[in-house]
C-alpha cells in the first residue's frame, strides 16, 4: 500500500511538470531592426542558442520590422499577444512611457557597471517589471551597446548657443534637451537621414556609433563627428515574451533564456566596444575630424538635462517615481563610484 501511494504521489506531482517541459512552443517574434543588423550583436546566435538547449522545445519565428505590426506599437502586440514575443529597445518605448529613460539611454547617465548595479541591486529592475507587468508583458535584457557619439555636424562649434536656429536630427529625451537652446530637434529614419544631410534639409545628426556612423556613409555630408555621447552612454537591448505565455513556459525553459540573454549582454557590450576600433581608423581615414564637446558645452546640456527631469517630473507621477528612485540610487553610490575607479 506504501509503495503505490509513492507511486501514485510521483505521478501527481512530477509527470504534470514533465508533459509542461516537453510542450513545443513557438514564438511570432518581430524584429525592432532588420534581421541583418540584430546578427552583428549576437541576436540570431541567442535566439539559436535557446532552441538548441531547449532540445528544440523553443522556436522563435522570425518577423523583419514592421512587417506585422509597426514598431512603435511592438509592446502592445506583445501583450495582446498578436506577437507572442519581439527584440527591441527600451528607449523607444520612452517615446510613450517617459520613465523608461532610465533603464536604458539616460542622458549624463552613469557606467555600465554603475548603471547594471542600478538595475539588479538598486531598485531599477523592480520599477521596470512593475511598467511592464501593467503592459502584460516580460522583458529580459539580451545585449548591451557602449555609447552613441554626441553627432555629426557641418561646422565646428564651441559654445551650444552657436547651435541655435539649427535643424538636428535627434531622437530620445535628449532632443528636449537641445530644445532649450533654441535647436530644431527632428525625428528621422535611417534611410532618410543621409538624403536629408546632403539636401541641407538638417543641419546636424545625432545617429549611433562608429560602426553604423560608417556603414550609414554620414562621412558624405559632414565631416565633423563630436564625443562624447552625453545623451546615450549606456543602451540596452531586451527580448519582450507574453506574460502569460512566460508563465505557462517551464522553469528550465524560463531559465534558458534568461541565461543565454544574459550571456549576450555581456558579450556584446564587450564586443561592440571592441568593433569602434577599426571603424573609427577608416572614418579617419575618410578625413572626418574628432571633436570633443567641451567642459562649458556639458556643463550647460546637464542643467538643461536637470530642468527636463523637473518638468517631466510635474507632469508625469510615474517620471517623477522612477527618477527619484535613479537619483537616491546614484546619491547613495558614489561615495564607492566615485573613488573606487580612476577618472
Amino acid at each position: 500500500m506504501k509503495s503505490k501511494f509513492i507511486i501514485k504521489l510521483f505521478i501527481f506531482i512530477f509527470i504534470p511538470l514533465s508533459i509542461k517541459a516537453t510542450e513545443r512552443v513557438r514564438l511570432k517574434t518581430q524584429f525592432l531592426f532588420p534581421s541583418k543588423m540584430m546578427e552583428s550583436i549576437g541576436i540570431l546566435k541567442v535566439l539559436n542558442r535557446i532552441n538548441t538547449f531547449s532540445g528544440n522545445k523553443i522556436k522563435f519565428r522570425i518577423y523583419e520590422p514592421n512587417s506585422i505590426v509597426p514598431n512603435f506599437e511592438l509592446w502592445e502586440a506583445v501583450g495582446r499577444e498578436q506577437l507572442q514575443a519581439a527584440i527591441t529597445l527600451p528607449g523607444i518605448l520612452a517615446m510613450k512611457i517617459p520613465a523608461n529613460t532610465f533603464f536604458a539611454d539616460i542622458p549624463f547617465g552613469p557606467s555600465f557597471i554603475e548603471f547594471n548595479v542600478w538595475m539588479e541591486y538598486g531598485g531599477g529592475r523592480e520599477l521596470k517589471n512593475k511598467i511592464y507587468g501593467k503592459k502584460g508583458i516580460v522583458s529580459i535584457d539580451c545585449w548591451g551597446l557602449p555609447p552613441e557619439t554626441a553627432g555629426w555636424y557641418k561646422k565646428e562649434f564651441d559654445t551650444i548657443e552657436e547651435l541655435k536656429g539649427m535643424k538636428i536630427r535627434f531622437m530620445g529625451i535628449g532632443s528636449k534637451v537641445y530644445n532649450k537652446f533654441g535647436i530644431n530637434t527632428v525625428s528621422l529614419s535611417s534611410k532618410d537621414l543621409l538624403p536629408e544631410l546632403k539636401r541641407g534639409n538638417i543641419d546636424a545628426a545625432e545617429f549611433i556609433r562608429p560602426d553604423a556612423d560608417l556603414n550609414q556613409r554620414l562621412f558624405d555630408a559632414v565631416k565633423f563627428n563630436y564625443f562624447p555621447g552625453w545623451h546615450s552612454q549606456n543602451n540596452v537591448g531586451e527580448l519582450i515574451i507574453n506574460q502569460n505565455i512566460w508563465q505557462k513556459l517551464s522553469s528550465n525553459h524560463q531559465m534558458i533564456i534568461k541565461h543565454v540573454c544574459e550571456a549576450n549582454y555581456l558579450n556584446s557590450y564587450v564586443s561592440m566596444n571592441f568593433n569602434q576600433i577599426k571603424p573609427m581608423n577608416e572614418l579617419n581615414r575618410k578625413g572626418v575630424k574628432f571633436r570633443n564637446l567641451n567642459n562649458k558645452v556639458l556643463k550647460n546640456l546637464k542643467k538643461a538635462w536637470k530642468e527636463v527631469v523637473q518638468e517631466e517630473s510635474k507632469k508625469d507621477p510615474l517620471f517623477a517615481e522612477v527618477y527619484s528612485a535613479y537619483q537616491k540610487f546614484r546619491d547613495q553610490y558614489a561615495i564607492w563610484g566615485e573613488k573606487g575607479y580612476l577618472k
